[in-house]
């Protein structure tokens, strides 16, 4: 083995089915329950579990004392939006209500188009 590990440059990442790692070796304590990422962008970055955002919008009524109503963690009232007074004389505003899956969990990311599970960065590298 110790041929073989002087042919392996240090640095050098790879994978055991072994219970210890082999001698000359350590365990990437970053890998450790991630799964890699190929990157240029910052290699040995570690990244939390991420999904993209979930945004929309509907009319939804709220009440005509100014208060947000029952809506609450994802669901946030527009109260800049046209307000228009409800025919049935309920006391309440018909206006839109947001939906933000961010504002309830930060696992939801404007910043990225894929799902991520927890991973960490690595730049991909062949030798010559």
């Amino acid at each position: 083995m110790s041929v073989i590990n002087n042919l392996i440059p240090s640095g050098a990442i790879m994978w055991f089915d072994l219970d210890e790692p082999p001698e000359g070796w350590e365990v990437y304590t970053p890998l450790i329950g991630r799964y890699p990422l190929g990157s240029t962008e910052t290699p040995g970055t570690t990244l939390s579990s991420a999904i993209p955002n979930i945004v929309g919008t509907f009319i939804g009524q709220t009440p005509m004392d100014g208060s947000e109503g029952p809506y609450k963690g994802a669901f946030v009232p527009d109260m800049d939006s046209n307000e228009h007074v409800n025919d049935h004389g309920s006391g309440l505003y018909s206006r839109v209500i947001n939906f933000d899956a961010s504002k309830c969990s930060s696992v939801y990311n404007n910043d990225i188009t894929i799902v991520r599970p927890p991973s960490v960065r690595l730049l991909p590298c062949r030798k010559k």
